[in-house]
């Protein structure tokens, strides 16, 4: 009994998107900060999710809809090209998804790299950018290199600023999924920025 009643309320449930006017089909099987599981589906970034209908929409309206409501805004704010807005949004958002995987830290780090770039802040789009690759992938619009993983309008080439003194592209070492690369980039990127500002730098050593 408990079990059909488990099976029927997990069948009840719908993730209603914002581009279609059908509900997603599938079960959820969870639901988190990164996004909601959809059985078939995969994660659902919370900036695709209008609503949740059935047994698991109070938990939605109280613990993610603030997500997704200020992800989709932040995201569709930019797409308009309204970036002088869209990026105190995208700050906030990065507060709380900054070297987090999934489609929700996927859109935000890519969002706020290109506001970084556009007003040419290329010191902080650097960690943008590196956020972006541990979210897991290139993101969705070409802006990253899928062969090299690199941003062909962020070369690591700086001109001497207060703001390299004070660079940090640390990454964080506990996670036992980062990609290794992301923190040789992360090392190479804060060397050149070191050399520039004239402070004494030792190379590392060459690797693959």
């Amino acid at each position: 009994m408990i079990l059909a009643l488990t099976l029927s309320l997990a069948l009840t449930a719908q993730v209603e998107l914002r581009s279609q006017r059908e509900p997603l089909p599938g079960q959820i099987l969870s639901m988190g900060v990164d996004g909601v599981e959809v059985q078939g589906q995969g994660v659902i970034g919370w900036d695709r999710v209008r609503a949740i209908d059935g047994p698991q929409s109070a938990m939605f309206e109280q613990d993610f809809q603030g997500y997704a409501d200020k992800a989709w805004r932040t995201r569709t704010r930019l797409a308009r090209g309204d970036a002088i807005d869209a990026e105190p949004l995208f700050e906030e958002l990065f507060q709380t998804y900054a070297w987090r995987k999934g489609p929700t830290a996927r859109v935000v780090s890519e969002g706020l790299l290109r506001c970084r770039l556009r007003r040419n802040a290329q010191v902080s789009a650097v960690r943008a950018w590196l956020a972006l690759l541990h979210a897991g992938g290139p993101g969705r619009t070409g802006l990253v290199d899928p062969r090299t993983s690199l941003v062909p309008t962020l070369p690591p080439i700086w001109l001497a600023a207060p703001a390299l003194d004070r660079i940090d592209l640390s990454v964080p070492g506990d996670d036992p999924d980062a990609d290794p690369m992301i923190a040789q980039l992360a090392g190479w990127y804060e060397l050149a920025a070191t050399f520039e500002a004239g402070a004494p730098i030792e190379m590392p050593k060459a690797s693959t």
